[in-house]
């Protein structure tokens, strides 16, 4: 089900093996109970529009806050411009440049559609610095919200 693809000459990434045919768009506007290599996190929010067309559009935002301080949020993702996107069942992953702490990096993205209304949804993010360094990971399910694969027409 899973092959490893190299991204960067020392990182390698778990992709998705064959992927779906079609145009899908994928969508989450939830919140998450994050578990991440900076620690836990209770207050995530993932917010994510993005579509297959053209190997992928769109855009995606992950912030956690885990009130370390008076600043929020604690950790910030943000991706403008998905430039792949792979659908495959009720996963869904998004790669793309983006920033990591308002620094430039790699951002992958993998969501899972559980079922309707968030119900066994769940996502992970990866951040890696220009030097191939992974600078974020962090898992969890949803608490609130919905993570959404739909085939589009």
């Amino acid at each position: 089900m899973f092959r490893r693809i190299w991204v960067l000459p020392t990182v390698a990434l778990v992709t998705l093996g064959a992927v779906d045919g079609g145009d899908f768009r994928v969508s989450a506007r939830a919140g998450i109970d994050v578990r991440t290599n900076h620690g836990h996190f209770e207050v995530a929010t993932i917010i994510v529009d993005v579509r297959t067309t053209g190997g992928g559009q769109g855009e995606a935002t992950f912030a956690a806050d885990g009130h370390h301080h008076g600043l929020y949020p604690d950790l910030v993702v943000i991706l403008p411009q998905a430039s792949k996107v792979f659908v495959r069942g009720n996963i869904a992953e998004i790669l793309g440049q983006g920033s990591y702490q308002g620094e430039p990096a790699s951002v992958r993205m993998k969501l899972l559609d559980g079922g309707p209304e968030g119900q066994g949804d769940f996502m992970t993010v990866e951040c890696y610095a220009p030097n191939g360094k992974r600078v974020l990971y962090g898992e969890g399910p949803t608490t609130s919200g919905d993570i959404s694969i739909r085939s589009v027409q």
